[in-house]
C-alpha cells in the first residue's frame, strides 16, 4: 500500500485540462463579481476542485487573472489579424470592427471583458506584461489605419495614435450600450464607426 506524506499534494493527473478549467471559471467569474470580490474558494467551487489545488497550476490569485487575459487577448488578436489578412484597406477595416465587436460581446467574451475593466488589479511588474499584450494588439490597428490613409479613405490623419485611441474607445464602450434585444447588431455598430471614421467611397476611385 503506497504511504501518504503528510503535507504533500499530488498534482491533478490532467494538468492542461485543469488550468483551462480554472482559466475558464475565473474568467466568469471575475466578469460577473470583479476580481477583487472573487475569493479562492469560490473560483475553487466553480472549477470542482480543493482550494489548494488551484495553486497547483498558478501561484496566485493574480496569476490566475494573467492568464485568463493572456487567453482573451491571443483570441482577439488572432482573429483581428486574420481578418485583415489580404484584404482590401476597407474591407480588412470592416472585418476587423466585425471581430472585434463579436470577441468583447459575445456571450463567451468573459476573457476580454475582464481584461478592459480588471488591468488595474495588477502590481507593476504585471502590469506591464499587460500593456504588451495591448501594445501589440494597438500595433494591428494603428497598421490598418495608415493603410486607409495611404488610401485615402480615413477622414483623420494628423495622429493615427489618437485616432487609433478613440476608434477603440468607441469600440469598447459598447459593451456598456450594446442591447441585442432592442435590434442592435454588430454590423449596424460597425457601419456608424465607418461612417464617422472613414471618407466615403466616390465612383472615380
Amino acid at each position: 500500500m503506497a504511504t501518504h506524506t503528510p503535507g504533500k499534494k499530488e498534482r491533478p493527473v490532467d494538468s492542461m485540462d485543469g488550468r483551462n478549467r480554472i482559466i475558464r471559471e475565473a474568467a466568469r467569474l471575475f466578469r460577473e463579481k470583479g476580481f477583487d470580490r472573487t475569493t479562492v474558494r469560490e473560483l475553487a467551487a466553480a472549477t470542482g476542485m480543493q482550494s489548494g489545488s488551484l495553486f497547483y497550476f498558478f501561484t496566485s490569485k493574480e496569476e490566475i487573472l494573467l492568464a485568463v487575459i493572456d487567453h482573451g487577448m491571443k483570441l482577439l488578436h488572432a482573429a483581428v489579424a486574420e481578418a485583415r489578412a489580404g484584404a482590401t484597406p476597407e474591407a480588412g477595416f470592416r472585418a476587423m470592427l466585425l471581430r472585434h465587436l463579436e470577441g468583447i460581446l459575445d456571450r463567451g467574451a468573459d476573457h476580454m471583458n475582464v481584461m478592459l475593466y480588471e488591468t488595474r488589479s495588477f502590481q507593476v511588474a504585471t502590469a506591464e506584461e499587460v500593456r504588451q499584450f495591448r501594445r501589440d494588439y494597438d500595433k494591428l490597428w494603428e497598421d490598418q489605419i495608415e493603410d486607409l490613409v495611404r488610401a485615402g479613405r480615413w477622414r483623420e490623419t494628423r495622429d493615427t495614435r489618437m485616432a487609433r485611441m478613440a476608434l477603440q474607445g468607441a469600440l469598447n464602450w459598447s459593451v456598456q450600450w450594446f442591447r441585442p434585444g432592442r435590434g442592435d447588431t454588430y454590423e449596424g455598430v460597425a457601419e456608424v464607426l465607418c461612417d464617422l471614421f472613414l471618407v466615403p467611397e466616390t465612383p472615380d476611385r
